[in-house]
């Protein structure tokens, strides 16, 4: 589960990145544990992840697909909360400039 940070702009998406990094702990706080923290330098995009502790394959028993599904909802819901304003507020800057052009965020 994770937060995947691509605007298709390696510099705002590394700031974008570097926003939220700086809000970990409260982050972290808010969504109740460790997060993976990925800037990916040699990569476009950034991601924020909690990874499942296990490797499953969809060939795996049904009661451990269905552990997984709930542990993926959860986290995501979870996620969601944590990083919701956060990331808002660290997009809101990149979204202030479209085209040259200085734009009010809708809210």
């Amino acid at each position: 589960v994770d937060l995947y940070i691509d605007t298709g702009d390696q510099q705002r998406n590394k700031a974008i990145f570097a926003a939220l990094e700086g809000r970990r702990e409260e982050i972290e706080a808010a969504f109740g544990g460790g997060l993976r923290w990925e800037r990916m330098d040699d990569k476009r995009a950034s991601r924020i992840a909690m990874y499942y502790d296990r490797m499953i394959d969809i060939n795996a028993e049904p009661f451990e697909l269905k552990a997984l599904r709930a542990w993926g909802v959860q986290m995501l819901i979870k996620l969601k909360r944590a990083l919701d304003e956060p990331a808002r507020q660290a997009m809101e800057p990149h979204l202030a400039q479209k085209n040259g052009k200085a734009v009010k965020p809708s809210h």
